[in-house]
């Protein structure tokens, strides 16, 4: 969550957010089905456009979220 907040989630770019149920550090030896899933949706850009699970079955892989598409305009906030 650390490295999601402060350096992917605000980096341009297509980058994804999962959370893998019953999976702890070593989420490929842990759950290598929902894994799987989860990095082939995200790198085909087929997994669900909203937050959510990627499948109806317990332990899917959900997908929490995703980058913006570009930084913000850093003039966008000051009034002048």
């Amino acid at each position: 969550m650390h490295v999601w907040e402060h350096y992917l989630q605000k980096k341009p770019g297509s980058n994804e957010l999962w959370i893998v149920p019953a999976a702890n550090h070593y989420l490929q030896n842990d759950r290598p089905d929902a894994f799987a899933e989860a990095l082939l949706h995200s790198l085909e850009r087929q997994g669900p456009s909203d937050p959510g699970p990627l499948e109806a079955t317990p332990g899917a892989a959900v997908r929490v979220d995703h980058s913006a598409p570009a930084l913000p305009d850093p003039t966008s906030g000051f009034v002048v």
